[in-house]
């Protein structure tokens, strides 16, 4: 601010002058306040605007942790309020920004340009560079979009720095139909099986996950069981030391003891399913029956068998095989007795037992026919005992993003 006198240090200065400044900063000091009233309230109106879109959730207001949802069967919904950063390079930062909730077909987005996804297998979904050149000024305009791909790394014809990773799905290996659907025990939950009228290669609601609504293992082959707020296998486990556990057609891994089981899924941050997980995640599969012909398939993969009464074997969570297959060892211990030291794994690597702990297994095996179900359970075996009868599934905890 400029004064209209500027005084010099030892004269006296007249009062006139001295008044004349005084008005001049009092006038400069109402103005700033004018100035400051009108920055607090856009401030304000910033934070009401910005808010909802980044600041946490206090009040425990939303419901929802995911910004990519299916509610249809080949199209996937980006919710209102997403706001997505893509960093090509320092000085080329981008965003996709969603104003409102928008659908996109899912077979628009496909890096290959194909009109199908590929039935039981994982698609990923990225955030995209593009560039497109204005007809009328031909200026370059840079901005973003959706692609989707087979390719876990990066869409064709992208890179790991013009792309980043946001989302994915697993579409449904066979097709269930109102004949070929498991028939519902009650209608409590669903008035009829979730799964009736979807085809093979369409999303499976359950499976997409997406930065903020995801396990804390990798998604491959995993879907979303709100009742118990974890992430579960679709698939038997088919893959051992490390390898993935969820894959459609994969072999089924058995005669394995049940800690080794655990040790497989804790390599790939998961564990087994406990009693109540299996009776929840099962609801919906076939019931009191077993697998066609009752008899192990010969080669034992996962995914896509029928059961003797020609029904699918899925529960109503989208997930295979839980009933009729395998017994699968669940997360449940009790010590039943006895005395002195034992190997449990053959070898006592990691130790003794002493006395016979012994494990819960679920779903009942090829051979068991009626007494096959979500609540069947086997308590007869302890856990050094390996199996041709019985396999594992995965669970995984959600990844609490902040």
């Amino acid at each position: 601010m400029d004064l209209p006198h500027q005084f010099i240090a030892g004269t006296k200065a007249k009062a006139t002058e001295v008044n004349e400044n005084f008005q001049a900063c009092k006038e400069a000091i109402e103005t700033c306040g004018t100035d400051l009233k009108g920055v607090e309230t856009n401030l304000e109106e910033f934070k009401t605007t910005i808010e909802p879109q980044v600041m946490p959730d206090y009040n425990n207001t939303l419901k929802e942790k995911a910004f990519i949802v299916s509610t249809a069967k080949n199209s996937i919904t980006v919710k209102a309020g997403t706001i997505i950063r893509l960093e090509l390079m320092e000085d080329d930062i981008r965003y996709l920004q969603v104003d409102e909730d928008t659908e996109y077909n899912i077979y628009e987005l496909l890096d290959t340009g194909i009109s199908s996804l590929t039935a039981g297998k994982d698609y990923y979904i990225y955030l995209v560079q593009k560039d497109e050149e204005d007809e009328e000024t031909k200026e370059i305009i840079k901005t973003v979009e959706l692609k989707v791909s087979l390719n876990s790394t990066f869409p064709e014809g992208y890179n790991s720095i013009n792309s980043r990773k946001i989302g994915g799905f697993h579409t449904l290996c066979i097709a269930v139909t109102e004949a070929n659907a498991p028939a519902l025990v009650d209608t409590k939950i669903w008035s009829k099986h979730p799964a009736i009228g979807y085809n093979a290669g369409d999303i499976i609601p359950n499976s997409v996950w997406c930065l903020t609504h995801r396990p804390m293992s990798e998604p491959n082959g995993m879907v979303y069981v709100d009742k118990i707020d974890k992430w579960v296998d679709i698939y038997l486990q088919g893959g051992k030391d490390g390898n993935p556990t969820s894959v459609f057609g994969a072999t089924v891994i058995d005669t394995r003891q049940q800690p080794n089981h655990q040790w497989d899924f804790q390599l790939v941050d998961k564990k087994l399913a406990t009693d109540n997980d299996f009776m929840i995640f099962a609801e919906g599969s076939n019931q009191k029956t077993a697998i066609y012909g009752s008899a192990a398939p010969n080669p034992k993969t996962a995914g896509g068998h029928t059961d003797t009464a020609g029904k699918r074997m899925i529960s109503g969570y989208f997930i295979e095989e839980c009933c009729g297959y395998l017994w699968q060892w669940l997360d449940e211990i009790a010590p039943t007795g006895g005395s002195g030291f034992s190997n449990y794994d053959g070898s006592a690597a990691r130790g003794q037992s002493y006395g016979v702990p012994y494990c819960l297994l679920a779903g009942g095996a090829w051979d068991d026919s009626s007494s096959c179900g979500s609540r069947s359970r086997a308590a007869n075996d302890s856990r050094s005992p390996t199996s041709a009868y019985a396999g594992g599934r995965g669970v995984s905890l959600p990844l609490r993003a902040a």
